[in-house]
């Protein structure tokens, strides 16, 4: 609601029924300046038993295997990328990433 109260009409993309892979997630992290533990969701990365590591590349492929760790909603677009409290707010129930 928040986009498109400001006339921008988002593309949702559905990762829970299609996860992204490790090259889109790689970039997403690359774009938002963000390592892939970052953009990690903590209690639900617990949840599935999985033992912490630092090591990114075994965490962006946690990523792809397992979609519901991934920090939502994040938005891209050409000028700034990032998730944002009034959107985590809106569509804290939702499982998406806009990218406008």
């Amino acid at each position: 609601a928040l986009l498109r109260d400001n006339s921008i009409e988002p593309e949702i993309i559905e990762y829970m029924q299609n996860p992204l892979d490790t090259s889109t997630v790689a970039e997403l992290c690359k774009k938002l300046g963000k390592s892939p533990g970052e953009i990690i969701r903590k209690k639900e990365h617990k949840a599935l038993g999985l033992p912490d590591t630092d090591d990114d590349q075994v965490l962006i492929q946690r990523i792809a295997d397992n979609p519901q760790i991934l920090e939502r909603p994040i938005v891209v677009n050409g000028i700034k990328q990032g998730w944002d409290d009034h959107l985590r707010m809106s569509w804290r129930s939702n499982e998406r990433i806009a990218s406008v």
